[in-house]
């Protein structure tokens, strides 16, 4: 108790120049406490959009994989988990026609109508995992209505082909869909999209966007037997290959994995399947996100570099304005060691005193930061993974508290360390007789 006491008088003693000090060290360790959790945000920033991003690869075919095929590749060592996103499903297949013009019917508003033509220009349905969307390149741009919430609910492409039935629906309308191998859906108008401004006369868009459920039924009913065909290309009146059947996420434990991955579902499935990249830049993406980590890491010992610097340079001026004050106190009789524990007491209730402060101011700043932060990437990664990332909670708090109580006790010892050296070498006479 005397140590803390004496230490507190002798920062009372020299407050001119502990206020000083007190700037320096409150300014330098505010921006190492910031930099310390934006480190901690970019780390979990990085390992999720290394996980959502070069991470994910997926599976070409020019056959059928159904689900419980895609589910297998959980059984390798390489794979953490896979997401079905997405069931597309078209009138026509490859490999025959499910429907004529009487099996699919519009309730419109100006009363039943059927589409015809429906071998080159068929109906394509596409059902999406909402939670999946954001890594999908889709730009569903709503013209009249809304989005589909509810089972049954979709929205439809406009078309430019004239005397289309198609270009007869409108909101409320239903789309039924019945024909002899047992399937019965109905599709309720909610919303209809944009026209496409590169369409022309030629391009079929009978397009019906809606839940993932609600298109994964047309698998449901006819089986994999039945439709195994997989791309849908230009000769169907469309401007670019569509996939048909499962559209499968498949998460490597590693992105390193991409090579030995892409050898066993090639080897294991005869040639016939093959592994490629969620996006075709992903060895940039994965490039540019290992630079940022770097960075990250790069400034950090940079601000640890300069407090430590500071410090050194700090010590060695106190200690040389108050060589005198030592001086005297060895002359009385008292030990270098008493005189280099009441040192310590007194640099840790001044640092940590500070470090208190600047913790403090530094959570709030923190979080405008983080805010920053998070208006850039939360279009990027799962809404749940952004609060996880931003949310502090208590063992974030305390990881971070120690961090830097940690750091700074490290840097008092150094402090300590070259207190001890010099008042090891002080010797009163010279400092009196003006020789030191």
């Amino acid at each position: 108790m005397f140590f803390i006491k004496n230490a507190i008088k002798n920062i009372y003693r020299y407050k001119t120049r502990y206020i000083l000090f007190g700037i320096l060290y409150f300014i330098i360790i505010f921006i190492s406490e910031i930099t310390i959790n934006l480190y901690f945000y970019m780390i979990k920033i990085n390992d999720n959009l290394l996980k959502e991003y070069c991470n994910v690869v997926k599976i070409e075919s020019s056959e059928h994989i159904s689900k419980m095929s895609y589910m297998e590749y959980l059984n390798s060592q390489y794979i953490e988990d896979v997401k079905i996103r997405q069931y597309n499903f078209c009138t026509s297949g490859l490999n025959g026609q499910f429907f004529d013009k009487e099996n699919i019917q519009l309730y419109t508003s100006n009363g039943l109508k059927t589409l015809d033509y429906l071998l080159y220009n068929p109906v394509f349905i596409f059902g999406y995992k909402s939670d999946l969307l954001y890594l999908s390149d889709l730009e569903l741009n709503i013209n009249k209505g809304r989005m589909f919430w509810n089972n049954g609910e979709c929205i439809i492409s406009q078309n430019r082909k004239r005397y289309d039935n198609w270009n007869t629906l409108d909101i409320g309308d239903i789309i039924v869909f019945e024909n002899s191998e047992g399937i019965y859906k109905e599709f309720t108008v909610v919303g209809i999209l944009k026209e496409d401004v590169y369409n022309d006369h030629n391009t079929n868009k009978r397009f019906i966007h809606t839940s993932y459920e609600n298109s994964e039924y047309f698998e449901d009913v006819l089986g994999v037997n039945q439709y195994n065909g997989y791309d849908i290309d230009a000769e169907h009146g469309l401007k670019k290959s569509i996939r048909l059947g499962y559209d499968a996420l498949i998460y490597l434990k590693n992105y390193n994995d991409f090579d030995n991955f892409f050898n066993e579902v090639l080897t294991k499935s005869n040639y016939t399947r093959f592994v490629v990249p969620l996006f075709s830049d992903f060895y940039t993406v994965r490039n540019f996100i290992n630079t940022i980590k770097g960075w990250s890491i790069l400034f950090t010992i940079l601000i640890i570099f300069i407090l430590i610097s500071m410090t050194i340079i700090i010590t060695i001026m106190f200690l040389n304005m108050r060589k005198y004050e030592i001086a005297v106190l060895c002359s009385i009789g008292m030990k270098k060691s008493r005189i280099i524990i009441s040192y310590l007491m007194e640099n840790i209730t001044f640092v940590w005193g500070i470090t208190v402060i600047s913790f403090i101011n530094a959570q709030f700043i923190s979080k405008i930061v983080s805010g920053f932060l998070l208006t850039d990437i939360q279009n990027l990664i799962p809404a749940e993974n952004v609060s996880d990332i931003f949310n502090t909670n208590i063992w974030i708090l305390l990881q971070n508290t120690g961090v830097v109580f940690g750091g700074m006790t490290a840097i008092i010892m150094l402090s300590l360390i070259l207190a001890c050296i010099n008042i090891i070498r002080f010797e009163p006479l010279k400092i009196f007789n003006k020789q030191y």
